[in-house]
């Protein structure tokens, strides 16, 4: 288990990987190149091809972001995609 966190006030994420014995290493910050600040992220493998993705929402914003895993702890740029306004939550 990973664990990964929103900083609304950097603009950034933060990636932990799980050492299978209950502690986690901070593997490094993905960020700053956000245009804005996430509010709400969701993590999953949803096109099923074994790596994770982070999908990222904001606040009073139209559009989500979702960060492809590249090698172990580390994110592509992200791709946007269009939601309509305000999409506040992810799941």
């Amino acid at each position: 288990m990973d664990i990964a966190v929103a900083n609304y006030g950097t603009k950034s994420l933060v990636w932990f990987l799980g050492s299978g014995n209950g502690t986690f290493e901070n593997v490094g910050t993905y960020g700053g190149s956000f245009d804005f600040s996430p509010l709400v992220i969701a993590v999953g493998d949803f096109n099923n091809d074994g790596r994770s993705k982070i999908v990222v929402a904001y606040n009073d914003i139209d559009h989500v972001d979702v960060l492809l895993a590249q090698d172990v702890g580390s994110f592509s740029n992200y791709m946007r995609y269009w939601t309509g306004p305000r999409s506040y939550f992810v799941a």
